[in-house]
Formats: structure tokens, sequence, C-alpha cells
């Protein structure tokens, strides 16, 4: 998680080699925060590998090919019901490991965007519970 002035701007996550879930406020975009968050865990998957993998939107991955990731597969998973449910795990600015639970509803905007209604519980730590909406920029 990437605080600044108190204010959460984006987060990360990744376990062994594998990047996920990279995410900036989209007011905070072109800030270079999301270019410090992945500076981040690539030092920390560099201690103890060569590689490092990572799952990306299609809107995104041009992002990452700036960095030097090669496009190896372009994916689509089917949902039951146009909702998707998913587990993660991130560290906190503490460097624990949280891991979570999450249930999400896309919805497509009338500009073509993708809208994401998520509904999320965090499954140690303090157990709380929480919802976000991210919508793609």
């Amino acid at each position: 998680m990437l605080m600044v002035d108190g204010t959460c701007v984006g987060t990360g996550c990744y376990r062994d080699t594998h990047i996920t879930r990279v995410y900036v406020l989209p007011e905070c975009q072109g800030q270079g925060y999301g270019s410090y968050i992945m500076d981040r865990l690539e030092e920390i998957i560099a201690k103890d590998h060569d590689k490092a993998l990572l799952d990306a939107s299609l809107p995104a991955s041009h992002l990452y090919e700036k960095r030097g990731y090669v496009t190896t597969e372009h994916c689509k998973y089917p949902v039951e019901n146009g909702e998707l449910d998913f587990y993660y795990e991130h560290l906190n600015v503490n460097d624990e490991i949280r891991a979570g639970k999450c249930h999400s509803v896309p919805q497509l905007n009338c500009d073509g965007k993708i809208e994401l209604h998520e509904e999320w519980k965090w499954l140690n730590g303090d157990c709380s519970t929480g919802s976000s909406i991210v919508v793609e920029v």
C-alpha cells in the first residue's frame, strides 16, 4: 500500500514471483506512483528470483511492456452470473502478509469502460470488511 499525506493512493500484491493487483487511484495516475510500487515489488522479488511474472488487464499491458515485460498470453476467464470471487494476499506497511476475500461484480459503463463493484473482507488481522469501486481508466 502506498500512502501519500495519509491517503492510500495505490497498492500492489505479490506472492513468490507473481505480481498482481497493482492499482493507483485514477486521480493520482501519471505521477510515478505505479512505477514506485512496481519498483518495490520487483526489488523484493529480485532478492530471491531472477524473473517476475505478472497479471495485467489488457488496457494496462502496455505500461508493463514499457518496463520490459513481455506478454505471453491473453486470457478470458468465464465467470458465473457475471460475478467473480477471489482470494488475495499482500504485504502491508508493516511487512505483514494480509489475506483477503473479494466478491466483484463488473458493470460496463456507457463509455465502454469496466467498473468493478467489490465487497471484501480481510481473513486475518482485524478481519474488517468494506466495499470499493474500481473504474478502468
